[in-house]
């Protein structure tokens, strides 16, 4: 053991199933699937079931949404199998906290959370550091200075924005984060994957002296993955986005939903109780 950790790579915005699964072989640790209609490369439920097919459960699925109600995030994620929400909006804690066992909250550099607004996202499962921009969600492709993500290093955090094989290590060694999350720069067209950038290996930087005590360096899930294919939800007490926690969520395949770390049944219960008619006491 060298005392460096591989960072783990999410693929965000994949459209195509065939392109998918091709990412995936080549070693994803994440495949992001992005349902803001605003997006070029938004796709519908449908479209993500097949991709969620061709990929097999081998890595975790992650939800991209912007501004939505949690009654679409809950109807989608049991539809498609999502094992992560990424919030990429406007969206404040009170939104985000029934998901928060799942939930990758999205902050742009240039606003970064000081102290105090990040103990307040303490609870979800990951955070997320993208290019800053005055109109767009992500997807930019524009570069931009990586080390004033620095100070989040030891947290669970993705740094996205511009990044590609020509720029990945370097992003990497000024922000030290859990894991990249890359897209238009490995791609030939809006939502298709070149496969020959997407060389995930180049995208892997790797950093010394980042392993958290518990976790010891290990790789974790691969894209071929452990376990038979599928992704091990082994030894993670602790999923708070302050720790570097080397295993993902198990993938749980269409029709599962966020699995039982996350309470959907509590937005399900909310949304029930809104419907429901007033009584009067004693009725």
């Amino acid at each position: 053991m060298d005392g460096s950790i591989p960072v783990k790579v999410k693929i965000c915005g994949v459209t195509d199933p065939a392109n998918a699964a091709a990412a995936v072989e080549m070693g994803a640790d994440y495949l992001g699937l992005n349902f803001y209609p605003g997006s070029p490369r938004f796709i519908a439920a449908e479209r993500a079931r097949e991709i969620a097919g061709a990929v097999g459960g081998r890595v975790p699925l992650v939800g991209v949404f912007v501004n939505a109600s949690p009654g679409e995030i809950v109807e989608t994620a049991e539809r498609v199998g999502l094992d992560l929400v990424q919030f990429s909006g406007d969206e404040g804690p009170e939104a985000v906290m029934p998901f928060a066992a799942r939930a990758i909250k999205v902050f742009r550099a240039g606003r970064l959370p000081g102290r105090e607004e990040l103990a307040a996202w303490s609870a979800v499962w990951g955070i997320l550091i993208d290019a800053p921009h005055r109109g767009l969600y992500g997807g930019t492709g524009e570069a931009w200075d990586y080390g004033a993500a620095a100070e989040l290093a030891g947290r669970r955090t993705f740094l996205a924005g511009g990044i590609g094989p020509d720029n990945a290590r370097r992003a990497v060694a000024a922000a030290r984060p859990w894991a990249i999350d890359v897209c238009s720069r490995v791609e030939s067209a809006p939502g298709i994957k070149d496969l020959e950038l997407l060389a995930v290996r180049q995208l892997q930087g790797e950093y010394d002296g980042a392993v958290v005590a518990g976790h010891g360096g290990r790789r974790g899930c691969r894209g071929r993955g452990a376990d038979q294919g599928r992704c091990a939800d082994r030894d993670d007490p602790d999923r708070s986005p302050n720790v570097h926690a080397d295993d993902p969520p198990q993938p749980r395949g269409a029709g599962a939903g966020l699995g039982s770390l996350d309470p959907v049944s509590t937005v399900l219960t909310i949304q029930a109780k809104a419907r429901a008619p007033s009584r009067a006491p004693g009725g």
